[in-house]
């Protein structure tokens, strides 16, 4: 996963001290003079950004097994997303799967 920006980090460490903090996050918000608005939304933002980078690490487990025909195959991504082709010998298509 990619570093967060600036302002990606300059947000974060406002949620951390607000979790600590006595109050709701407008409360927290209101009281360090901060937009209610940009701090819920970069809430939002980082932690989706933290949930697709902890979705896309790591390896995918590939099994193979002999069957007569290659043709369709499918492959399952970690997500639940499938993807079926009906031609697996495409020049680089394996490298391409791969870059998922």
């Amino acid at each position: 996963m990619k570093a967060l920006t600036e302002k990606q980090a300059y947000w974060k460490e406002h949620l951390e001290a607000a979790e600590s903090f006595d109050g709701t996050l407008a409360d927290y918000a209101r009281a360090h003079g901060l937009s209610s608005k940009k701090l819920y939304s970069y809430k939002t933002r980082i932690r989706k950004r933290e949930a697709a980078g902890e979705a896309s690490t790591g390896f995918v487990k590939v099994m193979s097994r002999a069957v007569a025909s290659l043709s369709p195959v499918t492959v399952t991504l970690p997500n639940g997303v499938r993807l079926t082709f009906s031609d697996i010998d495409a020049p680089g298509l394996l490298e391409r799967l791969a870059g998922l």
